[in-house]
């Protein structure tokens, strides 16, 4: 007796579960934002919008109606790059599925908000104690690239779709913006795969705006990861040629690590700025970094 009732109450519980998941099913289901929301949300965010704004989603998985806001710089990313938001004039959250601001970091102000029936859309301003002063990626055709071979130096000279090469166009040893995957997002990058055998590159920056701090960000790309081969790089940043940063990046490690240099302004309007990689085996190391200057 006792055993036909335990089994009935884990029958009524399985019954009472998969009832549960159905209606959830249901719900998941009708709250999925229809066409007519997101042409309200994009028309209203497309009378707003103005030079240097950005757009994402969230939750972020949820860029079904990223078509609508064509013409507009998008995070498509699985988590948003709150980093490179701030960089932004403004930025709009298109929400759904009740999400609203969640995970939006401390910081970000919301300035208005709008519903369109499913889709929600939060107008954000950027961090205002921080302001971007330059971005080294943006700047890439500021750079000067030489190669190192023991007493010999070759220059870079031919700078083509934002990025340099040596020689001739190559298609993967080259200095220059691209968009790789890494550390779980698309980000774009300057690629900076190095040399073989310990010859250096080093990418110059000759008149940097002056600020309070120097903020970089590098690591490998997924397929560098996943490849496992190779040896690690060495990164190094020097500063008006004293070194301000160092590190060698081992082949296993997957992070988008990010490093802070404090700056001293000084007298000075503009400062160098010197970025040097190299391996002693180059195979797979793909690495990209990002750099800034922030007031």
């Amino acid at each position: 007796m006792k055993q036909q009732r335990f089994g009935f109450a884990i029958a009524c519980a399985v019954l009472c579960f998969c009832l549960a998941y159905f209606a959830y099913d249901i719900y998941l289901v009708l709250s999925v934002p229809g066409q007519e929301a997101f042409e309200q949300a994009s028309s209203s965010v497309k009378a707003q919008r103005k030079a240097g704004d950005c757009l994402t989603f969230n939750p972020s998985w949820a860029s079904e109606g990223a078509p609508f806001f064509d013409g507009m710089k998008v995070f498509m990313q699985e988590h948003t790059d709150w980093y490179e938001a701030k960089k932004c004039r403004r930025v709009f959250l298109v929400a759904s599925f009740g999400a609203g601001t969640n995970g939006v970091p401390e910081g970000f102000e919301v300035e208005e908000e709008r519903d369109f029936g499913g889709v929600q859309v939060f107008l954000l301003s950027p961090p205002k104690g921080e302001k971007l002063v330059y971005d080294f990626r943006e700047n890439i055709k500021d750079a000067k690239v030489v190669r190192i071979y023991g007493d010999r130096t070759e220059e870079c000279k031919i700078f083509k779709n934002d990025r340099w090469h040596c020689g001739s166009e190559h298609p993967w040893q080259f200095v220059g913006r691209h968009f790789r995957d890494i550390a779980g997002a698309v980000r774009e990058v300057i690629w900076a795969h190095p040399l073989d055998k310990g010859n250096p590159i080093e990418i110059t920056y000759d008149s940097v705006p002056v600020g309070n701090k120097l903020v970089i960000h590098y690591g490998w790309t997924l397929r560098a990861i996943e490849a496992k081969l190779g040896e690690p790089v060495d990164f190094t940043v020097r500063v008006d040629g004293q070194v301000v940063f160092t590190r060698r990046l081992l082949v296993e490690e997957k992070d988008w690590f990010e490093q802070v240099i404090p700056l001293k302004k000084g007298d000075k309007d503009t400062i160098s700025v010197v970025f040097t990689i190299s391996t002693r085996n180059y195979q797979n190391r793909q690495f990209c970094f990002t750099a800034d200057v922030w007031e």
